[in-house]
């Protein structure tokens, strides 16, 4: 570097350099210099201030080269103890699927007692459910209201008119051009005139639009015939497994699902096992029942409803997957996705 740029460079931050100063730094890296000129206290430089600075320049050129070769060293070592190190162990295996299955008691035969038992648990489950929806009266009570209100009772039959609907405490006519059916639990709004309801609304159970949705991570194969033909899934659960109908809980790593599985009397559409949801019941012949307690109200909710027939069909209500298979195909359900694959078997 030229004597008058080193001269400059040392006149712009403050300082004066003595002739013998200015040959010393004629062949040295002045940028170096600058940064330590603090720890010169005068303002003029001599050639002694210069080996200081020169000192303390090598010094620390000195401490990185041995800190770079540390670093060096160390990646070195941890790169060979990589390479002797023995392979890591396999990554822990996926928790099992666990299974909890609603005990139901079945009674070889029922006497007269045990079926106005059961009526009445079934109209009291679903009432239950009802009231959260409707402030209700007793019909009893409805019949010397001249106010709109509403009932919770069970269809008792149905005339040309409408229906006959009917609660512990008596029965009524309603007025009604909807369509229900015999022994549906239902809450009916309308106003009362000479004993008789004049319907304006009726309301059924129904599952919430919006209800905790059970997911886990596993494929499972819902199928009728005991079968080893089926792949890449965690479980296969068949229906003979189970009673009719069969309450399974399925759990994993903290996480739940319930599943519901039903053999109905004969094939059902899509559109009937909608229907079961909105009752909240399952609606069985009167030969299918075996115990006063009412083993078919939908309570609580289930995530999955598998229907046991000749049919392939599946449909999604409100969140519930209901689908329908067997015996020939079998349903391969991701209880993560809810995706559906039917395979013959």
């Amino acid at each position: 570097m030229e004597k008058r740029d080193i001269i400059k460079r040392f006149m712009e931050q403050g300082y004066l350099l003595t002739p013998e100063a200015i040959e010393k730094l004629r062949d040295k890296n002045i940028d170096d210099l600058m940064r330590d000129l603090k720890k010169i206290r005068k303002t003029t430089i001599d050639v002694s201030d210069v080996e200081i600075l020169l000192k303390g320049i090598s010094s620390a050129k000195k401490t990185l080269e041995k800190e770079k070769q540390k670093i060096k060293d160390n990646t070195s070592l941890n790169q060979q103890k990589e390479k002797n190190q023995p392979p890591d162990k396999e990554a822990p295996k996926e928790t099992k699927i666990l299974v909890g299955v609603r005990k139901i008691e079945k009674k070889k035969k029922l006497s007269p007692k045990d079926f106005v038992d059961y009526y009445n648990n079934k109209y009291n489950g679903l009432k239950n459910i009802l009231s959260k929806k409707l402030r209700a009266v007793s019909i009893n009570n409805a019949k010397t209201s001249t106010s709109t209100l509403s009932v919770i009772g069970m269809v008792k039959e149905t005339t040309p008119r409408g229906f006959v609907i009917e609660d512990p405490t008596g029965s009524m006519d309603v007025t009604s051009k909807r369509s229900v059916s015999v022994d549906d639990v239902i809450g009916v709004t309308g106003f009362v005139r000479e004993n008789r309801m004049f319907e304006n609304e009726i309301v059924y159970p129904d599952i919430p639009l919006i209800h905790p949705i059970g997911r886990i991570d596993a494929v499972v194969a819902l199928s009728s015939k005991k079968t080893d033909k089926i792949k890449e899934t965690d479980m296969i659960l068949n229906d003979a497994d189970y009673p009719n109908p069969g309450w399974i809980t399925v759990s994993r790593d903290n996480r739940k699902l319930i599943m519901l599985i039903y053999n109905p009397s004969k094939n059902i559409t899509a559109q009937e096992a909608t229907e079961y949801l909105k009752k909240r019941h399952l609606s069985p012949d009167k030969k299918k029942i075996n115990n006063p307690e009412d083993y078919f109200m939908i309570e609580p909710i289930p995530d999955i409803v598998w229907i046991v027939s000749d049919k392939r069909w599946i449909i999604t209500y409100k969140g519930v997957t209901i689908l329908s298979c067997g015996p020939n195909h079998a349903a391969k359900i991701n209880l993560k996705t809810r995706d559906v694959v039917f395979e013959k078997i």
